[in-house]
């Protein structure tokens, strides 16, 4: 999943006071927008201070997107959601929210009611080895979880690195805590790991990243963290990122982190634009568009890319806005994708040229990908790494029957995220656990 924008969380308007407490906590309700019927958690928190307001669509990768506004006026609830161009509007009653979701210049019903949908992870689940919780300070402080393995002496370590999005130290997607899990197999393979809430998340600054850069100068911070804990062989200590979280860690590496060594989840290799074009075309092809939508949407993709290219400084949202207008887009429309696509944040990882944070890098690097994975494509992905890391030691493995998230898959379709049953498969969780640790010990001798 891309990381098209970081919130900060904002709280307009409203003390608590009005109506107290038993606002506070998880609804959940369906959005049925044509054929398609979502299932949406919606997290809220009254506090002295202000509403706070995350939206979850469990259907549609899990991800948590924070309120950019909250209001309560009486009885009106009223939420912005910048980073999808969102709103939501609710009466709020005793035991239900009745309101209209807004979203593209369209309106669809959205009723929500008390407690999350049955069967639900709970977000950020505590899981049998718990682990120590500690604070990164760097450029930001990040709050993060840090676990130790039952063997004596000091081991080698990992920082574990979250994919896009907003996301918990446990990278919940989908009320999946997929890195608690990876955690605790790593310990029971005798790795230290550390994994840290996003900006924003949790106990985490919600200070939002300008570029990858901020967070690659995140990620290297960790990592001098992790080497001066008791029990962490300094020496031995590298990256662990997903997806996005992958090319982090070799931004990082850059920033004078100097990790052992690196290992790759379904991590991203190409330039934004290309990752965004064969992501488009794979999810749409397999949700049954025709070959004539695709070419169109690579065709809107494209205009967009260039506008974003082609813009001044500071200017990108309106050059995007003018672009798709001048294609026929909706002038709501156009409006409300200018602000998504024209954020600082991608404005920067358009100018990444990823191949040669991947031919700096001279230390050994594992990467896995998976077979059903529809936003990080293993064929593609897998060939720019090989090209960038030729004569440099480099393991490449494609796991089987997997979607993006290593979780037994059918279809690779985000949709299938929730519905697994797990976080991540128990074979893809051994096989890059026992990978690691092996990785860990031949680079460090």
């Amino acid at each position: 999943m891309m990381r098209l924008l970081v919130l900060v969380l904002l709280s307009l308007g409203w003390t608590g006071s009005a109506f107290g407490q038993p606002l506070s906590g998880v609804w959940h309700g369906r959005l049925e927008a044509g054929s398609t019927d979502l299932r949406m958690e919606l997290e809220l928190l009254a506090q002295d201070e202000g509403l706070q307001a995350s939206l979850i669509s469990l259907d549609q990768g899990g991800a948590r997107i924070p309120a950019s506004a909250a209001e309560l006026d009486g009885t009106r609830l009223r939420l912005t959601f910048n980073s999808i161009a969102a709103r939501y509007e609710a009466e709020v009653m005793q035991t239900r929210l009745s309101g209209i979701f807004v979203q593209g210049g369209e309106e669809f019903d959205l009723e929500f009611v008390r407690g999350r949908f049955d069967g639900e992870h709970a977000h950020g689940a505590v899981m049998d080895r718990p682990g120590d919780d500690v604070f990164v300070d760097g450029a930001v402080r990040l709050a993060g979880t840090l676990l130790r393995p039952d063997t004596p002496g000091a081991a080698p370590g990992v920082v574990l690195l979250n994919g896009s999005g907003s996301q918990d130290r446990d990278s919940t997607v989908a009320g999946q805590p997929g890195f608690a899990l990876l955690a605790e197999a790593l310990a029971a393979e005798g790795i230290v790991t550390i994994r840290m809430d996003d900006r924003g998340v949790g106990q985490s600054d919600p200070v939002p990243p300008d570029s990858p850069s901020d967070l690659a100068r995140d990620a290297a911070h960790a990592l001098t963290f992790l080497r001066g804990q008791p029990g962490v062989d300094p020496a031995c200590t590298g990256f662990v990122g997903h997806s996005e979280g992958a090319l982090i860690a070799f931004l990082a590496a850059g920033q004078h982190s100097d990790p052992a060594f690196i290992v790759s989840l379904a991590g991203m290799t190409g330039r934004l634009q290309d990752i965004l074009v064969e992501q488009g075309e794979a999810l749409n092809r397999a949700m049954g568009a025709t070959e004539q939508q695709i070419e169109a949407n690579r065709v809107m993709q494209e205009a967009v890319f260039a506008a974003i290219e082609n813009a001044a400084p500071g200017e990108a949202d309106q050059e995007i806005e003018r672009t798709m207008l001048a294609n026929g887009v909706a002038a709501q429309v156009a409006a409300e994708q200018a602000r998504i696509w024209g954020q600082t944040y991608v404005v920067e990882h358009f100018k990444l040229e990823p191949r040669a944070a991947f031919a700096r890098y001279e230390g050994p690097v594992l990467a896995y990908y998976a077979e059903h994975d529809l936003q990080i494509l293993p064929g593609p992905n897998r060939r720019r790494l090989e090209a960038a890391r030729e004569g440099l030691p480099t393991r490449i493995e494609i796991l089987p029957g997997l979607n993006h998230l290593f979780q037994e898959s059918e279809t690779g379709l985000p949709a299938e995220y929730a519905t697994r049953g797990h976080a991540m498969a128990p074979t893809a969780r051994e096989t890059i656990s026992q990978g690691v640790a092996a990785w860990a010990r031949q680079a460090c001798g």
